[in-house]
């Protein structure tokens, strides 16, 4: 983007802002601001997963050979 000019001809630092749809960016803030709680729900039941999934074999595993 150009930053306007003054009519001296010098750069006023003022940058235009584009009004319209939100941007990639916007919406995903947007959705993590609003479902943080979500996430962190899925993050906590698919490491119990796959904790549970690596550990059980090996119990199993424990149990014969002791």
């Amino acid at each position: 983007m150009l930053t306007p000019k003054s009519p001296t001809g010098e750069e006023t630092g003022h940058v235009e802002e584009i009004h319209g749809r939100p941007g990639l960016g916007a919406k995903l803030k947007a959705h993590l601001r609003r479902f943080w709680w979500l996430h962190v729900i899925i993050f906590v039941v698919c490491t119990l997963i796959l904790v549970l999934c690596l550990l059980v074999p090996h119990e199993k595993v424990i149990e014969k050979t002791g």
